[in-house]
């Protein structure tokens, strides 16, 4: 039986009212209003694919220039904001801005010269250990998911499951994953 839900029973509104509601929005706009709506939408995707396509790994920075603080934020806020199987974010961001400390990483990092030229490193450490069923994180983090003690158990199995595979978001090609053990 195919998913017809898609999550709306769980916050109690009714299938026909999503249909009546995305009918009424479609009537709200012009034909020629829809058409440059419409156009938005393409050229928003276009942009987001060019710049999935671009690629360019920066292997050396100029060591007299730092990436600025909003800049950093903002970086910081993408991966944050980056979505996770059942909302879990198993992931903490540890950036690294101490030239010293980067120096003395450099040799686990294969040595690369960007770990030491550029001004932060952000290093992503995956809660794989968290995510087990027992530690309680992946319970705190559902709870509020979930409307039964039979969903949290089919949930709980789904983590158990999955927590073996759990990698960071593939948008950061470019940072360094290092592995709790």
């Amino acid at each position: 039986m195919p998913n017809q839900s898609l999550g709306i029973p769980q916050l109690g509104i009714p299938q026909k009212a999503i249909r009546r509601s995305a009918t009424h929005r479609a009537n709200m706009f012009s034909a020629s209003e829809a058409a440059k709506v419409e156009t938005g939408k393409r050229q928003m995707r276009d942009e987001f694919l060019q710049a999935l396509q671009f690629r360019h790994a920066c292997k050396l920075f100029d060591e007299n220039r730092a990436l600025p603080r909003p800049d950093l934020d903002y970086i910081l806020e993408a991966g944050r904001l980056s979505p996770s199987s059942l909302g879990l974010e198993p992931w903490r961001f540890l950036v690294i801005e101490d030239k010293a400390f980067r120096r003395c990483l450099r040799p686990a990092c294969w040595n690369q010269s960007q770990i030491t030229t550029a001004s932060a490193i952000i290093v992503i450490l995956a809660l794989k250990s968290e995510l087990k069923p027992e530690t309680g994180y992946a319970q705190k983090m559902l709870r509020r998911l979930v409307n039964s003690e039979t969903e949290m158990e089919e949930a709980m199995r789904f983590i158990a499951i999955s927590s073996t595979a759990i990698s960071p978001p593939g948008a950061w090609r470019n940072a360094i994953l290092l592995r709790r053990k």
